[in-house]
């Protein structure tokens, strides 16, 4: 971003030597930037206005060293309701990311997270990664869970993958659930095995109604969104927050002086049955941490044709001790690279089996309960 923007006259309520500008006077209008006084003294009004634009400016003029003023503006209005509120929040999230030399705290990056989360995990990502963020992200990461179209999910797990943090194997397997899919022919058809591959889709953002919003900047929104691996889609269309399994960037468009967004900051409005991660996501990012293992599949698939109830029993009593076993050698090995810790290689030593059969005999005799 260029420090100078300035070539149209920009129309701002500016606080001048602490006072703001009456209602009934025009706004200043301004052909270049304030000082870095003037800027100051906006973020340290008490006018939630005035320190909107205070924010914006310190955006669009690349001032350093406001990250003070930043935090207090936006531990006073993150929970707040009202469109101003609402303002400040937006400004002051905008200038960190847009060019602040600080960062908010961790805890407060933890606070904003449910109104603004793609704001806050831009930010976590750009934060070094310690033992506080990664507990924070795993935090985060499960109140993610079966909400919206996932993409907050998938870029935080992308993030936890990245750190190689302590914790996040465990919370990937705590819901693994592998279906075993049976099925029963008459014994002329052939022992063939039916594989189908399915995948999550993604939804848009959702959309509100504009509202007017007198005497506040330009509204800056953002939205994560799944990037394409097409690397020219990429650079036109997004600007990257966190790569692979599940690429992550965000877009962000601002609109005009006087009116609040448009469109919710969050992927929550679109619903997905079932919701993200599917076990075929948590899969996805145990794969990516042990390139080489044999990882787990999330469902395996048996055609037995029928010679009585034994032979029945007995395949899938042997391919669901085939699944026992490579799941119990892909958890220790788990263990042994120190992804788990021991106290979790005993907690999911054994796996979570569902089996499923279909019984496409002509003449369907009762079968075996396999409990």
């Amino acid at each position: 971003m260029k420090a100078t923007v300035f070539g149209i006259a920009i129309l701002l309520p500016l606080l001048v030597a602490g006072q703001q500008v009456p209602d009934a006077t025009p706004a200043t209008q301004f052909q270049s930037a304030p000082s870095v006084a003037e800027v100051r003294m906006m973020l340290q009004s008490d006018d939630p206005i005035s320190q909107a634009w205070g924010a914006w400016w310190t955006a669009q003029a690349q001032m350093r060293a406001m990250g003070a003023f930043l935090q207090r503006n936006l531990e006073a209005h993150y929970q707040g309701r009202t469109l101003v509120d609402e303002a400040v929040m937006d400004q002051t999230l905008d200038a960190y990311i847009q060019n602040s030399d600080s960062l908010p705290p961790i805890e407060l990056l933890k606070s904003i997270y449910p109104r603004r989360p793609t704001q806050a995990i831009i930010l976590l990502s750009r934060t070094k990664p310690s033992p506080e963020v990664d507990a924070a992200l795993l935090q985060l990461l499960q109140t993610e869970e079966g909400l919206g179209t996932g993409v907050e999910w998938y870029a935080m797990a992308d993030l936890l993958l990245a750190h190689r943090a302590s914790g996040f194997a465990a919370s990937l397997l705590r819901k693994v659930k592998i279906t075993l899919r049976v099925t029963v022919t008459d014994p002329v058809e052939d022992n063939r095995v039916s594989v189908s591959i399915q995948g999550p889709s993604m939804g848009g953002e959702g959309s509100l109604g504009v509202t007017f919003a007198p005497g506040v900047p330009p509204w800056p929104l953002y939205t994560l969104l799944r990037v394409p691996e097409n690397q020219i889609v990429l650079q036109r269309s997004s600007t990257f927050v966190v790569s692979r399994p599940v690429s992550i960037g965000y877009n962000r468009r601002v609109g005009p002086a006087n009116n609040s967004p448009s469109e919710i900051q969050s992927s929550h409005g679109w619903r997905l049955v079932p919701g993200v991660p599917a076990t075929a996501d948590r899969l996805k990012y145990l794969a990516a941490m042990l390139p080489a293992a044999a990882v787990p599949r999330e469902s395996e698939y048996l055609s037995i044709p029928w010679a009585g109830p034994d032979r029945f029993i007995s395949e899938t009593k042997r391919l669901r001790e085939e699944i026992r076993q490579r799941y119990s050698n892909f958890v220790q090995t788990l263990r042994v690279k120190g992804l788990l810790t021991e106290q979790e290689t005993a907690n999911f030593q054994e796996p979570n089996i569902e089996i499923s059969v279909e019984d496409r005999r002509a003449a369907k005799a009762p079968l075996p309960d396999l409990k």
